[in-house]
């Protein structure tokens, strides 16, 4: 009885709360329109900044706005036609506000199941717009259309770009790498694999992103996707002034109506503040950009590979040891350029002089002691180059030190400091240390497997 007199009351409520509205003037239906018309005008703002930075094309844009216009259409005509009589709506709620209740209960009454303890749940599939119809029928035509004829660079391009504009990034990124194996000496095919890459990966520039837009500053050094990401990777790992560097470049670079040109700005200011920089700090490097005295990683030109390829191997080892000592030199008279000494690290070790790739290394360490990724590349260096179990620890612990106290869970810093305490005696740390690190490492990987058995085979404390 008493749940009836509930049941009957939940009803009720809920009657009233659906019939208040037709009690009121159109006043809300007004307010929703007004509300939703902002959010259309909203969005044609946002399609017109995404087109001013370059993310989409123009005649992708436009479909956007036309669909944009056509939904704003669509709330005045349902308006005009959904629109109810002020003086009928009272009337209106009043019959629903009876009627309701006692239809649910004839309804309940005929088939419905009070032990019933949880209700079915059907899931509407969402019917699919116009537009994305138009698109996968454009993407099947281009899939047919490479399955025919796997060389046809256009059709991959073009395939590329149709599912990215859907979001299908991975499956765009795998058409536009066709793309860039086909046309060798386009570059922008290969920027646009790379971006594509990013895009899938939430905006982290990965590795296979980061090899994509060096390959194509490999083909053109001025290629503006290619170098704007090279940027954001160095944005991404702490390197504030390698980025700020490259986005200077970019920025001297653009023409003054370069559609990504604003956008380039707001980021440079970003950056600049992240840095530390204050705004003379930041004209003044501007005009350094301008006068070529910051010097800027670039690719060889075409015309260098060809003449190197045709070198004999003695000649060309020696060409690249001229140009690593001219490097050597250069970073003695301005010993501060962190990615100039990464630089050198890189060249001495494809030399195969791995003490002076190391002590490189160190130098990019102590210039970017927050940088967690060139702490654990001067830590592996130190160990590579040491005697098989006789790192130095006086040099080894300070690095494995910085590593810890920005990620005390990273991996390597916690391998190192396991290595490190074991060495000293102290076995107790050692086991601490390497028993955290199994928490991160996959328990179906042979590293779990040696780790346990490192282990269990240290002696007893």
């Amino acid at each position: 009885m008493i749940i009836g007199i509930l049941l009957t009351l939940m009803t009720l409520g809920t009657a009233l709360f659906i019939a208040w509205p037709f009690f009121r003037s159109n006043v809300d239906g007004t307010n929703r329109i007004d509300q939703e018309l902002a959010i259309y005008k909203d969005q044609l703002a946002e399609v017109d900044r995404d087109r001013e930075r370059g993310l989409i094309g123009e005649s992708e844009a436009d479909a956007a706005r036309a669909e944009i216009g056509r939904r704003i259409i669509a709330i005045d005509e349902a308006d005009a036609l959904n629109a109810p009589s002020v003086g009928r709506a009272p009337v209106l709620g009043t019959f629903v506000a009876i009627c309701v209740p006692f239809l649910a209960l004839a309804v309940y009454l005929y088939q419905g199941s009070p032990t019933l303890e949880q209700p079915s749940q059907i899931v509407a599939e969402e019917q699919p717009t116009r537009t994305s119809l138009d698109k996968s029928g454009i993407i099947q035509d281009l899939t047919e259309a490479v399955h025919q004829d796997p060389n046809d660079t256009e059709s991959w391009v073009s395939l590329g770009n149709a599912l990215k504009s859907i979001k299908r990034y991975q499956q765009a990124a795998v058409a536009y790498t066709r793309a860039m194996n086909l046309a060798p000496e386009i570059a922008e095919y290969a920027s646009r694999s790379g971006e594509a890459i990013v895009f899938a990966a939430n905006g982290q520039v990965t590795p296979g992103a980061e090899a994509a837009f060096r390959e194509a500053v490999r083909r053109d050094p001025d290629d503006p996707r290619a170098l704007y990401y090279l940027g954001l990777a160095d944005r991404q790992g702490g390197r504030l002034r390698e980025a700020l560097n490259r986005w200077l470049i970019l920025e001297n670079g653009s023409q003054s109506d370069a559609p990504w040109l604003n956008f380039l700005i707001i980021q440079i200011d970003r950056v600049s503040k992240e840095a530390g920089l204050t705004s003379q700090d930041l004209a003044s490097l501007r005009e350094k950009i301008k006068s070529g005295d910051v010097p800027v990683a670039r690719g060889p030109t075409r015309e260098q590979i060809r003449a190197a390829q045709e070198m004999s191997e003695e000649d060309r080892q020696e060409m690249i040891r001229g140009m690593v000592d001219r490097l050597a030199d250069r970073l003695r008279d301005n010993p501060n350029d962190a990615a100039g000494w990464q630089r050198l690290a890189r060249a001495r070790m494809v030399l195969g002089e791995k003490e002076a790739s190391r002590d490189a290394l160190g130098k990019v360490a102590d210039l970017r002691p927050r940088d967690i990724e060139a702490q654990i590349a001067y830590a592996d260096a130190i160990v590579e180059t040491a005697a098989p179990g006789t790192a130095p620890a006086d040099i080894l612990k300070p690095v494995v030190d910085r590593i810890l106290a920005r990620d005390d869970r990273n991996p390597q810093g916690l391998w190192l400091s396991g290595q490190l305490a074991l060495s000293a005696g102290n076995v107790k740390i050692a086991k601490r240390q390497w028993t955290r690190l199994m928490q991160y490492v996959d328990p179906n990987s042979p590293r779990y497997v040696e780790l346990k058995q490192k282990i269990d085979a240290l002696p007893e404390e």
